[in-house]
């Protein structure tokens, strides 16, 4: 029969040893949460980032194409127009 200040130091240790892994646990589930918000957070950067690229460069193709698409205005080449719509086509 073990005395009474074993049996305490016994639960005690269990009280501690179970509060420490419920604590520990929950540092650890907290830890991997933010990694995966850091983890979405890095990538929607990206997504953003590579849009930015994108939509410049359309830009600059917009840009550089000189075609007036506007029939009504008195510089418009309907060879040219026909040209680039068929070039956009073709990409």
């Amino acid at each position: 029969m073990a005395t009474p200040l074993v049996k305490y130091l016994r639960w005690g240790a269990l009280t501690l040893g179970v509060t420490y892994g419920f604590t520990h646990n929950n540092a650890l589930h907290k830890k991997k949460e933010q990694q995966i918000q850091r983890e979405e957070y890095r990538h929607k950067e990206e997504l953003i980032a590579r849009a930015k690229a994108e939509y410049a460069s359309l830009k600059a193709a917009q840009s550089s194409s000189s075609v007036i698409t506007d029939p009504e205005s008195p510089q418009f080449d309907l060879e040219k127009y026909l040209l680039s719509v068929d070039s956009s086509a073709k990409a």
